[in-house]
């Protein structure tokens, strides 16, 4: 029925070797063998495009990969896009444990099996259910009292992961999980601005910069003597226009050029920093959506061939703007230009023709 593959089966690859295992992937001129050999050692992403390519290769899924003798044809399905619940619900029981820890990060497993996944012995399968956004609440509220740290970490960086699991999380011992607390835009106000005085200034400085943390705690952090928490609010795009105001007249330079980029800086006060001293501000003010149409263009004509190429990144910077700056000599600047999302189609065209043909 099956034909058993007898090749060494490899770790996961990494790096480069990871890429050419996806070019191999998409070879349709790839052996059915030699794929066969090489599946084990991908990565998720790579093991994607292995799912789909060894599913034609061994046929659909109504003879059950999950029953395949060949060990990389099971892990290729367990990593697969297109692989049904009903296989993934089998694969989830595979003795091997790269095959389950793919079962566990795949969005198409079913909620009850990431839930049984999560009591899983192996740490490596654990932590890939708490970073699946399918997990239930549940099972992440339960995965962020794991004993291991990593699985912590995989349930404070779920998108999905409710505040209650967060509060939790924003008090774990480990410094690494709290980070990604810090940084979680569903943490709730009130474990944010616990977090803004974390005894790790990395912590302190992610809660500072999360758009969730409250305007009050960032009002106090902007008289912060730390330069960096004053340039996290300064950043922050929650920080109401009065503070941001207030932190342009800031003595450094780094504060001032968050202020000059955030797009909740009043008009007025973008149009003040864009005449600031320092390139780096003006910068800031470049590439800011908010900043004035006659400011964007004042500033296409600056000195400075950073502040022009923020000009060009721009996107709100007029169309007219855009033709100019292209005309710059600097591969840097017309492909700022190019990649701007308000560059017009003629534009653009004309820009890539030209890079082909030089």
């Amino acid at each position: 029925m099956w034909a058993r593959h007898t090749g060494p089966v490899t770790h996961r690859a990494s790096g480069s070797n990871q890429y050419q295992s996806r070019a191999a992937a998409l070879d349709p001129a790839q052996p059915a063998e030699d794929l066969l050999g090489q599946a084990a050692g991908t990565s998720r992403r790579c093991g994607e495009v292995w799912g789909t390519r060894c599913q034609a290769l061994v046929g659909p899924p109504e003879f059950a990969h999950d029953q395949h003798p060949n060990l990389e044809s099971r892990k290729a399905a367990a990593a697969g896009r297109d692989t049904p619940p009903s296989t993934l619900e089998t694969l989830a029981q595979d003795p091997d444990q790269y095959v389950r820890w793919d079962v566990a990060e795949n969005r198409n497993t079913p909620p009850d099996v990431l839930e049984r996944l999560a009591h899983d012995p192996d740490p490596d399968i654990r932590r890939g259910v708490a970073g699946n956004r399918r997990a239930p609440p549940g099972v992440l509220e339960q995965l962020a009292q794991d004993p291991e740290c990593s699985v912590r970490r995989g349930a404070a960086q779920n998108r999905e992961a409710q505040p209650r699991t967060l509060e939790r999380l924003a008090q774990d011992p480990s410094r690494n999980v709290r980070i990604w607390a810090a940084r979680h835009v569903n943490t709730p106000p009130n474990a944010l601005t616990a977090l803004t005085q974390d005894p790790s200034r990395g912590v302190s400085i992610r809660a500072t910069r999360n758009r969730s943390t409250p305007p009050s705690t960032l009002e106090r952090l902007a008289q912060k003597p730390e330069r960096d928490i004053r340039t996290g609010v300064a950043g922050n795009r929650s920080t109401p226009p009065a503070i941001l105001e207030t932190l342009a007249q800031d003595s450094d330079r780094h504060v001032r050029r968050e202020v000059a980029g955030n797009p909740n800086t009043p008009p007025a006060v973008v149009e003040r920093l864009a005449l600031d001293p320092d390139k780096e501000v003006r910068y800031g003010a470049a590439q800011n959506p908010s900043t004035p149409p006659d400011v964007i263009r004042r500033l296409a004509q600056d000195t400075d061939e950073e502040v022009r190429i923020g000009t060009a990144q721009n996107p709100k910077a007029p169309p007219d703007i855009l033709e100019q700056l292209a005309q710059d000599p600097n591969p840097e600047m017309r492909s700022a230009v190019t990649q701007n999302p308000a560059c017009p189609a003629y534009l653009r065209a004309m820009l890539q023709l030209a890079d082909e043909q030089s």
